[in-house]
């Protein structure tokens, strides 16, 4: 496992060319939303996913005019838990209550999208910004209802859209969802970890120079 971390940091190390001690200043102009997998297979496991979430939240300072951040998690259906916001406070109060939460339910990650495409759009449908990046993050550990609409939309999502999107394959065993997630992502942003390393992995991802 810590070959593996030591591979991803590499990773990203790569792909962004920089590095970041604490808060990240000189950010990308960015919406970013955070998009968990909400589902029964989570249950047992919702602290590590809300305390990850909550440390690469606090990883950046947040403004209006920098990076804001959103939370959607997906079960049955999808939820907009957050709308993309730069206040802090707010998106750390929904995680928090979350982690008291019980995850339970099958798992739409079509629903997901539906709601991230929607998101990502400038006012009104959406909070979206005019000339933000706009990246989405997933995090799931198990296989989606619907798989082939996942995938469509997804590359609707990548191409339509501009829609950067990283996926985070969490699970003890790689082989869980790793093809569709392999499929849904941008190009070398597929990642695998398992719960006890997400917050690790999540504080590889930086969007500042």
């Amino acid at each position: 496992m810590k070959k593996l971390i030591s591979v991803l940091m590499l990773g990203f190390i790569i792909l962004f060319n920089t590095s970041f001690t604490g808060k990240r200043p000189g950010c990308l102009k960015a919406d970013i939303l955070l998009i968990s997998d909400w589902s029964g297979s989570i249950s047992g496991y919702e602290h590590f996913i809300c305390s990850a979430l909550e440390a690469f939240v606090y990883g950046f300072d947040l403004s209006e005019y920098d990076i804001k951040i959103g939370l959607i998690t997906f079960a049955d259906s999808a939820y907009l838990e957050v709308p993309l916001t730069s206040n802090q406070r707010t998106l750390k109060s929904k995680l928090s209550l979350m982690s008291k939460e019980g995850a339970g339910g099958g798992t739409n990650m079509y629903s997901a999208l539906e709601v991230m495409i929607k998101e990502f759009k400038v006012p009104s449908k959406g909070h979206g910004r005019k000339q933000a990046e706009k990246i989405a993050i997933i995090i799931s550990d198990g296989a989606t209802f619907y798989e082939d609409k996942v995938e469509r939309l997804a590359s609707l999502a990548r191409t339509e859209y501009e829609i950067k999107i990283f996926t985070i394959n969490i699970n003890d065993d790689e082989s869980t969802n790793a093809a569709l997630l392999k499929k849904i992502a941008s190009e070398d942003c597929y990642f695998y970890t398992n719960y006890e390393h997400l917050k690790e992995l999540l504080l590889q991802f930086t969007f500042c120079g």
